[in-house]
């Protein structure tokens, strides 16, 4: 532990180096600079009649690289909750009708099922949830819908570990 310019940090040492691992201001913010969080885009739409693992290979930030860009899954590396995320733009396949998906831990749906009904033209679909993880369970994001799902800024994932 040590205190510089009214900031307290604690630090750890590892192989010989020593690495800052929690750092408290004088207004009593808590950073941490190692703490996991990622942020990733579709690169481009999917094209008409996509259907499965949706995978965001743009990536804005990737703390820790838990987050993998060519399999679209998040890997926690340490047991607790996480916070994710996703949006798209989608162009349902076939007029109106119901747009679904489920987010996968591992190789199964986690049963928290994200749905709404579309009805025309480019519709918004995403999902947040806070997830118990543990050391090496991965997330990834399902959908049973087919469509052109939208990428560039139009389709994000994102996660943190909260606790």
């Amino acid at each position: 532990t040590g205190e510089d310019n009214g900031y307290m940090f604690l630090q750890t040492t590892s192989g010989g180096t020593m690495a800052e691992r929690l750092r408290i201001s004088s207004e009593g913010y808590v950073t941490k600079p190692y703490h996991p969080a990622f942020n990733a885009k579709l690169p481009g739409a999917t094209g008409t009649g996509f259907s499965g693992f949706l995978v965001f290979s743009n990536v804005d930030y990737n703390i820790g690289s838990h987050y993998s860009g060519s399999n679209g899954r998040f890997t926690a590396p340490v047991g607790g909750r996480y916070l994710f995320s996703w949006y798209t733009n989608i162009l349902r396949d076939g007029g109106a009708g119901t747009l679904w998906g489920d987010w996968y831990v591992n190789s199964s749906a986690r049963g928290n099922r994200f749905y709404t009904y579309y009805t025309g033209g480019w519709e918004l679909m995403g999902a947040t949830i806070i997830l118990n993880l543990n050391t090496n369970d991965y997330v990834r994001v399902y959908v049973h819908s087919g469509g052109n799902y939208d990428g560039s800024s139009y389709g994000s994932f994102s996660g943190t570990m909260i606790s």
